[in-house]
């Protein structure tokens, strides 16, 4: 029961309508029946032992009237206890419900709220929350309307998750009032909550359930007739768990089970759905699964959703709030927000070796004077063109390209002013009417967010697609190490991680004869949406058998005997897609126990733990539980655990997700370190920027086998270079766009086409990027389109290129 409390699940069937006294009662029944015949098995032992035994060591006094010891009055003074003990639970349940929930006794300290009826459907005002000396929480005040998607953005401790348990009534604030429905949500909790469905940002899911019995027992808590029960049972199928759905939750994927934990929100229909980070930890088509169900299902709902991802806002929000420092810095509709806060043009430019920045910028003045240059990216400057200067864009792209032509520039990208900047110019004014004394890291960090996020759209996209599976007309160049059989054993120990041929036994990711090798310092990427990589990692470290070849580290075999295991792993660091530290343990204490482990001495523990977290941006949590971590440091604290004593060997799962953008490079400079103290690394990732900053090589994998390997540089001189177009348009646009650009284009390619935003790959390289701009910006009022970018091809498309679906 109490394990139920702190995960959230109580609360989560009490917004369902779950009875709290009928809920006591099933366990007090269910642990009841057990305790009673183990008392009575108990009683019947001590009572008739000496007739067993035959001597007087347990034989009864001669009173056999004393209460003690008769069967009938210890049988009643059990009873009493255990019902006086239930009262008492249900009186401390009522009045101290514990972390989540509402207290019985609790009465809304705002009494002053309008009796207006308001047409939003939930309604925030003054809502203040404190937090262990600190306000995650600060007057929080906004509305939220029907058939509309509100979202919250902000980065990590911004109050985005003190908002929502706010609004859901799962942790009341301190001041301020909630109403949902025009009900306040503490004073009438009984009317209000049952319309909320919930999703936490942590993955509040019955263990020993399927899939499917999640799924019918929210269903049946909202008191749902058996016969529309088909509807929950269909989210399965849109969120591609109808393959898993008799399987229990302890068994899924983490991505399966942030799904189901999506889907048991729907269940039941609530006409308000709260999701906190909904796409957290999913492979970019999971998230667009996602994406499609909210805005699908948001007719006649409230969807609120509340995120750190800038794309994730742009694809979903009708309405953005932007917080910051638990305060409120923009609230109003996602077309305002574009409107508002930001036109004209941005030009990217990424510069080689050669050429130098003081050139570029030279060369942009030249053609358009009143324009500002940033670098936020190493080897890349943007300039924002104003609306009044475009007649200048295509002059300055002609000579640009020419400079590309030389070999001085990699790739030139031109567009409209892109959402990341115009929530940026949001997020810039608000911060400038609050006026904290921190803005300018508040500022750097979320540019550093909104370039990354920009660059991430498309690799996310990309490589969707080539998950979807089309069949490669190029070639690839395999890079395979030598015949393993044939290497001496000392060649074989030149590599730090040798893999041949091995095929996996039984996974739901069957890998199928992979054949790789690192050597000292190598940085190999395993690139693939749901092909196996988390399988390759778990059968490095001898989690998941293998049933065919085998797999060395530093020599030793290590599925060829359990010692063998146990000897390969002093070798390893390993940060695994699930967190796997002691939660009741400090982020002090979780990397004294590894140190320690790694033979670092007592001495010196305290250094490289501060070190640690001081260079990963967690210092100031250290000596805090880290279950009360949040995800972002969660994998700083799997990360710093990984290269601890800096291992020959270093498997990385995922160690970026869940972490916010501006906050990633602290992790890619730590492993940069580590890797030039001579630790190979082994790296899966959804990000491409991981890929840019770490690795040397990239090995691509499909459906659990290895396509290609080879070197970063490879994937980028793979293709033919064309031109990467993408456009926001209204629905009616679509079929004249593609009659459109296959009249001035000839080969164009559709890579993805959601809500009116689509990516297109023109293949016809005799077209400049100046001309190509020419004829989009000369058509696209004509054509409906709000916002566009051209941009050379470069490494994000290099995976794809031969498996796009022509419109020929």
């Amino acid at each position: 029961m109490q394990r139920e409390k702190t995960k959230q699940q109580v609360d989560l069937m009490n917004l369902a309508g779950s009875n709290r006294f009928l809920h006591y009662l099933s366990w007090f029944f269910s642990t009841f029946i057990i305790l009673t015949l183990i008392n009575f098995l108990t009683i019947f032992i001590l009572k008739w032992s000496h007739i067993f035994h035959g001597d007087n060591t347990f034989s009864l006094p001669p009173n056999n009237d004393n209460i003690i010891y008769n069967f009938v009055d210890i049988i009643i003074i059990m009873l009493i206890v255990a019902f006086i003990s239930l009262l008492l639970c249900l009186l401390i349940e009522l009045c101290l419900p514990g972390r989540y929930g509402i207290s019985r006794c609790r009465k809304s300290k705002s009494n002053r709220y309008s009796d207006h009826q308001s047409p939003a459907i939930v309604q925030t005002n003054m809502v203040r929350k404190w937090q262990k000396g600190k306000a995650p929480l600060k007057n929080f005040t906004m509305n939220m309307y029907d058939d509309q998607i509100t979202v919250l953005l902000g980065l990590s401790d911004s109050g985005k998750s003190a908002a929502i348990n706010s609004i859901t009534g799962s942790i009341p604030p301190q001041s301020g009032w909630v109403k949902v429905d025009n009900r306040n949500i503490i004073e009438r909790r009984r009317y209000s909550r049952p319309s909320l469905g919930l999703s936490p940002q942590h993955n509040a899911l019955f263990k020993s359930l399927t899939v499917k019995q999640h799924m019918n027992f929210y269903s049946s808590l909202r008191n749902t007739p058996r016969k529309y029960r088909s509807q929950s049972i269909n989210y399965l199928r849109v969120l591609d768990l109808w393959t898993v759905r008799d399987v229990k939750s302890r068994n899924l994927s983490l991505a399966d089970q942030r799904k189901l934990s999506v889907a048991c929100a729907f269940c039941g229909s609530p006409r308000i759905i709260v999701l906190d980070e909904p796409s957290e930890g999913l492979e970019p088509c999971e998230r667009r699964l996602v994406w499609d169900l909210l805005l699908t299902e948001k007719r006649c709902r409230t969807i609120i959703v509340a995120t750190y991802q800038i794309e994730e806002a742009d694809a979903l929000a009708d309405r953005v709030a932007i917080l910051c420092d638990g305060q409120l810095i923009f609230n109003g509709s996602s077309v305002f927000l574009k409107n508002s806060y930001g036109s004209g043009y941005q030009l990217v430019c990424s510069q080689g070796e050669i050429f130098p920045e003081q050139q570029i910028t030279s060369l942009v003045s030249k053609y358009i004077p009143d324009t500002n240059a940033s670098c936020d990216r190493p080897c890349e400057i943007a300039f924002n063109i104003p609306q009044e200067s475009c007649c200048g864009i295509a002059p300055l792209l002609k000579e640009l390209e020419l400079s590309e032509r030389c070999g001085d520039m990699e790739s030139i990208q031109i567009g409209t002013t892109p959402v990341v900047e115009k929530f940026l110019n949001a997020a810039s004014a608000g911060c400038d009417k609050l006026k904290h004394s921190h803005l300018s890291a508040i500022w750097v960090g979320i540019i550093y967010v909104a370039i990354l996020s920009f660059l991430a759209l498309f690799y996310f996209i990309l490589l969707m697609l080539y998950e979807k599976g089309f069949p490669c007309k190029k070639k690839k160049s395999y890079d395979f190490p030598e015949d393993a059989n044939r290497m001496t054993r000392n060649e074989v120990r030149n590599h730090t991680l040798l893999l041949e041929n091995v095929r996996s036994k039984r996974s739901r990711r069957s890998i199928k004869d992979v054949t790789f090798g690192l050597r000292p310092m190598d940085v190999l990427g395993l690139v693939g949406e749901r092909s196996g990589k988390t399988t390759i990692n778990k059968m490095i470290i001898s989690e998941s058998d293998i049933s065919r070849g085998r797999i060395t580290v530093r020599g030793i075999e290590v599925h060829e005997k359990k010692k063998s295991k146990y000897r390969s792993f002093k070798y390893l660091g390993y940060c695994p897609q699930r967190d796997c530290f002691e939660p009741n343990f400090t982020g002090r204490e979780n990397l004294k126990v590894f140190c320690l482990i790694r033979g670092i001495r007592s001495g010196k523990v305290r250094d490289v733990s501060e070190e640690l977290a001081e260079n990963l941006n967690f210092k100031e949590n250290l000596n805090k539980k880290s279950k009360l971590y949040t995800v972002s440091d969660k994998r700083k604290l799997s990360t710093a655990i990984a290269v601890i004593g800096t291992p020959p060997l270093i498997i990385l799962d995922e160690p970026t997700a869940g972490i916010e953008k501006a906050h990633r490079s602290d992790v890619l400079e730590v492993l940069k370190s580590v890797n030039n103290c001579g630790c190979s690394i082994l790296l899966s990732s959804n990000n491409i920027e991981d890929f840019q900053t770490l690795c040397n090589r990239l090995a691509l994998i499909k459906r659990g086998k290895l396509i290609a390997i080879g070197s970063v540089e490879s994937y980028k001189n793979l293709s033919t270079r064309g031109l990467i177009l993408m456009v926001k348009a209204r629905p009616q646009a679509i079929v004249g766009e593609l009659g459109f650009l296959l009249t001035n284009f000839g080969s164009v390619y559709l890579l993805e086409e959601i809500q009116g935003d689509m990516l297109f790959y023109i293949h016809n390289t005799t077209i400049p990027l100046a001309k190509a701009f020419q004829i989009i910006e000369k058509n696209r009022h004509q054509l409906y389109i709000s916002d566009f970018y051209l941009k050379h091809e470069n490494m994000e498309l290099s995976f794809v290129t031969q498996n796009f679906r022509i419109l020929r």
